[in-house]
C-alpha cells in the first residue's frame, strides 16, 4: 500500500492535451486520395467512401476521448448537467463525469457502450459528407453519382470499433450504371476497455466518498505532509481499490471543489497514442493530520 501511495500522482495534461490536439490536427489533415479512374469499376469508388467513414470515424473516437465519452457535449446527459473545467494553461474543457456535490445519489454520469455507440453512429452520419466533398474528384471525371441517405451502426467490441455503413448509391458514366448501398470498416483501438477502466475508476471514487475519512487516506495524508507535499481534501481509498485494465495518470486539484482530473492512456493498431480524459469531483472531507 505504502509503494502504491508513493506513485507518481502528478499528470502533465498540459503536454497531453498538447498531443492529442496535434493528433487531431493531423487526422483532419489527412483525406482519401483522387483515384484516377478510366472506367466504372467496384474498387475506386467503394474505396473512397471506406477511406472517408474510416476517417470520420476516428474523427469521432479522438472526441469521445478528449471529451469523457461525448463525441459532443450537451447540455445536459439524462437530465444531469454536464460540468466542465478548464486544464490549467489550455483552452480544453474536461468533463466532469462524476460529481459529488450537485448530484448526490446519482453521481456517476459516463455513458454505457451503448451509448458510446450511438455517439460514434451520430458523428459519421452528421460528419461524413464533408468528407466525401461531394465526390469531387469523381465528378471532374464525368462520373454521374446520387446518393440517399447515411445511416451508420456502430459497434464497440473488445480491441476494436466496427461501422457499417448503409448508403444507397447510384453511379453511372458512358451508358455504364452500378449501384452500391453497403460499406464496412473498423478502427483497432481498445474502446471497451477504456470504458471498463474508466468505470472501475468511477466506483472506487464513488465507494471512497460513501465511506468516509478514514483509513489509508490519513497515513497517505500523512506521508504528504511530512514530505511537504499537498493533501487532497477528499479520501484517498479509492487510490487503492482500482482494478488497472489500462495505465492510467490523475492530478489532485483542490478548487473550485477537490477534484481529481484522469487520464487512461493507450493506442491505436498504428501505434498512435489514444487518451481518455475526464474529471470528477469528489466529496469535501475534513483530514486532520497531527
Amino acid at each position: 500500500m505504502n509503494k502504491r501511495a508513493q506513485l507518481s500522482l502528478f499528470l502533465l495534461i498540459g503536454i497531453v492535451t498538447f498531443v492529442v490536439v496535434v493528433l487531431v490536427m493531423h487526422l483532419k489533415s489527412l483525406g482519401p486520395k483522387p483515384v484516377p479512374i478510366g472506367k466504372i469499376q467496384n474498387g475506386p469508388i467503394q474505396q473512397y467512401v471506406v477511406d472517408c467513414a474510416d476517417l470520420t470515424l476516428k474523427h469521432a473516437i479522438i472526441n469521445l476521448g478528449v471529451q469523457g465519452g461525448f463525441v459532443g457535449i450537451p447540455d445536459y446527459y439524462s437530465g444531469i448537467k454536464v460540468e466542465t473545467l478548464q486544464i490549467p494553461n489550455t483552452a480544453e474543457p474536461v468533463v466532469y463525469i462524476y460529481d459529488y456535490y450537485d448530484y448526490p445519489g446519482d453521481h456517476k454520469i459516463l455513458g454505457s457502450i451503448s451509448d458510446w455507440q450511438d455517439e460514434l453512429s451520430n458523428y459519421v452520419n452528421n460528419n461524413l459528407q464533408t468528407c466525401l466533398n461531394d465526390f469531387q474528384p469523381f465528378r471532374v471525371q464525368g462520373y454521374k453519382i446520387s446518393a440517399g441517405k447515411i445511416k451508420s451502426k456502430v459497434v464497440i467490441q473488445h480491441n476494436s470499433v466496427f461501422l457499417t455503413l448503409y448508403y444507397p448509391m447510384n453511379v453511372s458514366k458512358s451508358g455504364s450504371m452500378m449501384k452500391f448501398s453497403t460499406f464496412k470498416t473498423k478502427v483497432n483501438v481498445p474502446l471497451w476497455q477504456v470504458h471498463e477502466q474508466a468505470q472501475d475508476i468511477l466506483d472506487a471514487i464513488e465507494r471512497s466518498d460513501s465511506e468516509g475519512d478514514k483509513e489509508p487516506s490519513r497515513s497517505f495524508c500523512k506521508q504528504r505532509k511530512e514530505l511537504g507535499k499537498f493533501c487532497p481534501q477528499q479520501s484517498i481509498d479509492f487510490l487503492f481499490k482500482i482494478n488497472k485494465y489500462l495505465d492510467y495518470q490523475f492530478e489532485f486539484l483542490d478548487k473550485p471543489t477537490p477534484t481529481t482530473l484522469w487520464l487512461i492512456k493507450t493506442k491505436f493498431s498504428d501505434g498512435t497514442p489514444y487518451y481518455f480524459i475526464f474529471a470528477a469531483a469528489h466529496k469535501k472531507l475534513s483530514i486532520q493530520v497531527s
